[in-house]
């Protein structure tokens, strides 16, 4: 109630604000039906690795985002790969600036396409469950890869990776 309130207030109309509760099964199909997602975020440095899930989700969802500067390396990514649009400040100045370039991205029939490939490219659970256990092999002295890509997940959903094997020194911490 409190949100959609503030929405109103700030000149939302309250026939365009939809807010739903779903279950996390049902949320990918949700997020396909958004056009574009705005985050902007205060440049703190606890925040500067926290857009990671969100920008994953939302990219393998195929839907771009609009972010402000200085959100860890996300804009620099949503530079390179053309999946968004990053205001160098949050202002009406940058709003101005960056419009036509958010229009241009809209009307791109590759965009939905491209941040899928980009999603699969640097956030695909298999890989960094691949790298994270590469990088305990080498600093346990084990050196030789072992099994494959899928190594340590049990489902082809990715989501009960309680089951990846962690090195002993890696599991018993600093």
């Amino acid at each position: 109630a409190r949100l959609k309130a503030e929405a109103v207030a700030a000149g939302v109309p309250p026939d365009r604000l939809v807010l739903i509760r779903a279950p996390f099964e049902q949320m990918p199909a949700y997020l396909r039906l958004l056009d574009l997602v705005v985050v902007f975020r205060k440049m703190r440095f606890s925040k500067q690795g926290s857009l990671a899930a969100k920008l994953g989700e939302l990219l393998a969802s195929g839907v771009p985002m609009v972010i402000n500067e200085g959100i860890g390396d996300a804009g620099a990514l949503i530079r390179q790969e053309r999946v968004g649009v990053v205001l160098p400040e949050v202002s009406d100045a940058a709003f101005e600036t960056t419009l036509e370039n958010v229009v241009q991205l809209l009307q791109d029939p590759m965009c939905r396409v491209r941040c899928r490939q980009v999603a699969e490219r640097h956030f695909d659970l298999r890989m960094g469950v691949g790298r994270y256990l590469e990088l305990y092999r080498r600093l346990n002295g084990l050196d030789e890869p072992r099994g494959g890509k899928d190594e340590g997940l049990s489902d082809w959903g990715g989501r009960d990776v309680g089951q990846c094997p962690v090195p002993r020194a890696a599991a018993a911490g600093p």
